[in-house]
């Protein structure tokens, strides 16, 4: 579906819900899908589920390159990208066309 300017605003899922994706590059985790929304910080992370992440340099959360997590859900952010909702937060899994994720098979 486009505007009547022809921007995309509405269109197939990037991403399938309920399937796992590899994380690309460490990402950081946001409370909600807005690229100056609130980071969830690491010490918000329980520490049994700490070695999945680590801190990055303001004390967010860094969900670790190579870790799989599920997909609950995702919301496209204009021009910017899609993010992808996991278990602890929200992370931009497509920047600007380039998927910052892998599906991972089974």
């Amino acid at each position: 579906v486009y505007d009547s300017t022809g921007k995309r605003i509405l269109g197939p899922a990037v991403f399938e819900t309920g399937k796992k994706y590899k994380m690309l590059k460490d990402l950081p985790l946001r409370k909600e899908p807005r690229g100056r929304g609130e980071k969830v910080l690491f010490s918000e992370i329980p520490s049994s589920r700490r070695k999945y992440f680590k801190s990055g340099k303001q004390g967010e959360a860094l969900i670790k390159k190579g870790v799989k997590d599920r997909c609950i859900e995702e919301h496209r952010a204009g021009d910017r990208g899609v993010y992808m909702k996991l278990a602890r937060g929200w992370i931009l899994a497509q920047y600007q066309g380039h998927d910052r994720v892998k599906m991972v098979q089974k």
